[in-house]
């Protein structure tokens, strides 16, 4: 039958159109942030009591629920996930009443591929990672018979690095030390496989050589670094802003900032100058106010982070 309302899937105006279409989506909501990306939703609500928390995150469903109902659209009420998180050990899950059903609050949620735990850890998303490329190594040591060790790296790295890396920007710098030996393990795992080295021969350091490729303690910090520095200097959205109130500037050293702890929310690890002080501690240039292009930046990280230089023949993961 003939179509005359909607967009074609896959054509290059339908994300845009479906962008205006949702965009007073953001404002449906009352005392509640709204995180939206393509037809996912992810409403933020704070309180100080529990049953004030619930009673926010119901009346929160229901306007959310009604205003996508104006734009002719349907909630999916069996993909609508809750997440808790408290610093209270008193309780550890909580349910809203939607309506028609009752939602219960998960150990974790699946957002864009990443796994968010209610105790703000992140071992479910490792757990997840790990477990889904898995299955790529012994793939790799059978290729081993008809490719050479530069077609198996690039195979690494487009295969395998980028499931084991995947959003890397938001957790690799405030993993635990039992989840940075699993990180590390994954990475040279897939390294000893192509090298044949399935004895643990090899030293680590010498794969790093052969390989030309970063450690994943030097790609957290060289890749943490290179999106604030962009983000503190040129940004203007929110994260932008958060991070230039976060910084102290020492008359001292004015082209230094040092990340100081303003936010009234105490989360341990996942604080800003927790994930991101000691990284910038490191480097040795002005960072501050930097007006140079992308390319400038990259080449003065590497410097203080890879103990192997790009002249050496250093390649980044991906």
């Amino acid at each position: 039958m003939p179509i005359n309302v909607g967009c074609v899937q896959g054509s290059i105006l339908g994300p845009k159109l479906f962008n205006i279409y949702c965009s007073n989506i953001v404002n449906s909501i009352k005392d509640a942030k709204i995180i939206s990306y393509a037809d996912d939703s992810y409403v933020i609500n704070l309180a100080y009591d529990v049953g004030e928390l619930i009673a926010k995150t119901e009346e929160c469903f229901r306007q959310h629920t009604a205003h996508l109902q104006r734009l002719g659209m349907v909630v999916n009420e069996g993909k609508t996930e809750l997440l808790f998180s408290s610093r209270s050990k008193g309780q550890s899950e909580i349910s809203i009443n939607t309506g028609t059903s009752i939602v219960k609050s998960s150990k974790c949620i699946k957002a864009l591929g990443v796994q968010f735990c209610a105790d703000l850890s992140w071992d479910c998303h490792v757990n997840y990672s790990l477990n889904r490329s898995r299955h790529i190594i012994p793939r790799i040591r059978h290729l081993r018979k008809w490719l050479n060790t530069d077609e198996l790296l690039k195979l690494v790295t487009s295969q395998y690095f980028s499931i084991v890396f995947y959003c890397y920007q938001v957790w690799i710098g405030c993993l635990t030390s039992s989840n940075w030996r699993r990180i590390n393990s994954a990475h040279y795992r897939a390294l000893r496989a192509v090298y044949g080295d399935y004895k643990c021969k090899i030293k680590r350091t010498k794969l790093d050589k052969a390989s030309r490729r970063a450690t994943p303690s030097e790609w957290a910090n060289f890749s943490t670094a290179s999106t604030v520095i962009k983000l503190f200097n040129s940004s203007d959205t929110e994260i932008g802003c958060f991070l230039r109130e976060s910084v102290y500037i020492n008359d001292r050293q004015p082209g230094r900032g040092k990340f100081i702890d303003k936010s009234r929310l105490k989360v341990g690890r996942q604080a800003l100058p927790y994930r991101i002080g000691p990284i910038f501690a490191k480097i040795g240039f002005d960072w501050v106010g930097i007006a140079s292009t992308d390319d400038t930046i990259r080449r003065r990280l590497k410097a203080q982070f890879f103990r192997y230089f790009d002249e050496k023949g250093l390649q980044l993961p991906f």
